[in-house]
Protein backbone atom coordinates (compact mmCIF):
# COMPACT_ATOMS: atom_id res chain seq x y z
CA UNK A 1 0.00 0.00 0.00
CA UNK A 2 1.65 3.24 -0.95
CA UNK A 3 1.83 6.17 1.38
CA UNK A 4 -1.30 8.16 -0.41
CA UNK A 5 -3.76 4.96 0.01
CA UNK A 6 -2.36 4.86 3.79
CA UNK A 7 -3.42 8.55 4.20
CA UNK A 8 -6.81 8.31 2.52
CA UNK A 9 -7.29 4.89 5.50
CA UNK A 10 -5.68 7.20 8.18
CA UNK A 11 -8.55 10.06 7.15
CA UNK A 12 -11.49 7.16 7.29
CA UNK A 13 -9.70 5.78 10.78
CA UNK A 14 -9.98 9.61 11.79
CA UNK A 15 -13.85 9.81 10.42
CA UNK A 16 -14.95 6.24 12.88
CA UNK A 17 -13.02 8.14 15.82
CA UNK A 18 -15.53 9.45 18.72
CA UNK A 19 -14.02 12.50 18.93
CA UNK A 20 -14.82 13.24 15.12
CA UNK A 21 -18.49 11.78 16.12
CA UNK A 22 -18.71 14.06 18.91
CA UNK A 23 -17.89 17.60 16.83
CA UNK A 24 -19.90 16.66 14.33
CA UNK A 25 -22.88 16.70 17.02
CA UNK A 26 -21.43 19.45 18.78
CA UNK A 27 -21.25 21.37 15.42
CA UNK A 28 -24.85 20.62 15.33
CA UNK A 29 -26.22 21.93 17.91
CA UNK A 30 -24.10 24.59 18.23
CA UNK A 31 -25.35 25.69 14.52
CA UNK A 32 -28.91 24.68 15.89
CA UNK A 33 -29.12 27.36 18.84
CA UNK A 34 -31.10 30.27 17.71
CA UNK A 35 -29.89 32.17 20.96
CA UNK A 36 -26.33 31.66 20.60
CA UNK A 37 -26.47 32.28 16.93
CA UNK A 38 -28.17 35.89 17.68
CA UNK A 39 -25.59 36.36 20.14
CA UNK A 40 -22.76 35.33 17.53
CA UNK A 41 -24.60 37.48 14.56
CA UNK A 42 -24.35 40.87 17.13
CA UNK A 43 -21.20 39.89 18.49
CA UNK A 44 -19.86 40.42 14.46
CA UNK A 45 -21.98 43.49 14.08
CA UNK A 46 -20.50 45.26 16.84
CA UNK A 47 -16.88 43.77 15.37
CA UNK A 48 -17.54 45.39 12.80
CA UNK A 49 -18.93 49.08 13.84
CA UNK A 50 -15.64 48.70 16.15
CA UNK A 51 -13.26 48.44 13.06
CA UNK A 52 -15.39 51.46 10.91
CA UNK A 53 -15.01 53.57 14.12
CA UNK A 54 -11.00 52.81 14.48
CA UNK A 55 -10.40 53.55 10.91
CA UNK A 56 -12.18 56.93 11.46
CA UNK A 57 -9.47 59.77 11.41
CA UNK A 58 -11.55 61.62 14.41
CA UNK A 59 -12.58 58.73 16.57
CA UNK A 60 -15.09 58.92 19.28
CA UNK A 61 -13.30 57.70 22.50
CA UNK A 62 -16.34 56.91 24.12
CA UNK A 63 -18.55 55.12 21.65
CA UNK A 64 -15.22 52.56 21.37
CA UNK A 65 -15.06 52.35 24.80
CA UNK A 66 -18.88 51.42 24.73
CA UNK A 67 -17.75 48.94 21.79
CA UNK A 68 -15.27 47.04 23.54
CA UNK A 69 -17.53 46.77 26.54
CA UNK A 70 -20.61 45.35 24.83
CA UNK A 71 -18.14 43.17 22.73
CA UNK A 72 -16.65 41.95 26.15
CA UNK A 73 -20.27 41.29 27.52
CA UNK A 74 -21.45 39.48 24.07
CA UNK A 75 -18.23 37.37 24.25
CA UNK A 76 -18.44 36.05 28.03
CA UNK A 77 -22.44 35.14 27.11
CA UNK A 78 -21.35 33.13 24.01
CA UNK A 79 -18.66 31.28 25.68
CA UNK A 80 -21.24 30.47 29.00
CA UNK A 81 -23.21 29.35 25.81
CA UNK A 82 -23.69 25.25 26.92
CA UNK A 83 -23.44 24.24 23.29
CA UNK A 84 -20.80 26.84 22.67
CA UNK A 85 -19.20 25.08 25.74
CA UNK A 86 -19.23 21.43 24.06
CA UNK A 87 -18.52 22.52 21.04
CA UNK A 88 -15.65 24.13 21.88
CA UNK A 89 -14.60 21.01 24.35
CA UNK A 90 -15.06 18.55 21.22
CA UNK A 91 -13.15 21.01 18.64
CA UNK A 92 -10.09 20.84 21.29
CA UNK A 93 -10.01 17.05 21.74
CA UNK A 94 -10.16 17.12 17.83
CA UNK A 95 -7.55 19.56 17.25
CA UNK A 96 -5.27 17.21 19.96
CA UNK A 97 -5.84 14.34 18.01
CA UNK A 98 -4.55 15.54 14.68
CA UNK A 99 -1.79 17.60 16.63
CA UNK A 100 -0.61 14.43 17.83
CA UNK A 101 -1.06 12.72 13.90
CA UNK A 102 0.27 15.66 12.51
CA UNK A 103 3.69 15.04 15.39
CA UNK A 104 3.85 11.74 14.61
CA UNK A 105 3.91 11.85 10.58
CA UNK A 106 6.78 14.72 11.45
CA UNK A 107 8.74 12.76 13.53
CA UNK A 108 8.58 10.00 11.15
CA UNK A 109 9.54 11.96 8.59
CA UNK A 110 12.47 13.32 10.42
CA UNK A 111 13.45 10.00 10.79
CA UNK A 112 12.14 9.17 14.41
CA UNK A 113 10.50 5.91 15.34
CA UNK A 114 6.44 6.31 15.14
CA UNK A 115 6.08 3.77 17.66
CA UNK A 116 7.89 5.61 19.97
CA UNK A 117 6.92 9.04 19.43
CA UNK A 118 4.41 10.42 22.46
CA UNK A 119 1.82 13.67 22.44
CA UNK A 120 4.06 16.98 23.25
CA UNK A 121 1.08 19.51 24.86
CA UNK A 122 3.54 22.23 23.63
CA UNK A 123 2.81 22.03 20.41
CA UNK A 124 -0.15 23.97 19.05
CA UNK A 125 -0.67 22.25 15.87
CA UNK A 126 -0.34 24.87 13.38
CA UNK A 127 2.83 23.63 11.55
CA UNK A 128 3.13 26.89 9.76
CA UNK A 129 5.34 28.44 12.10
CA UNK A 130 6.68 25.14 13.29
CA UNK A 131 10.22 24.33 13.02
CA UNK A 132 9.94 20.44 13.32
CA UNK A 133 8.21 18.95 16.32
CA UNK A 134 11.23 17.26 18.99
Amino acid sequence: MDVIQNARQLGKTIQEDERFSKLRVATLQKEGDGQLRDLMSDFNSKRAELNGEMRKPERDNSKIEQLNASLGELYTAIFQNENMKNYADARDEMNNLIAFVNQIITGSADGKDPFTIEYEDNCGGGCSSCSGCS
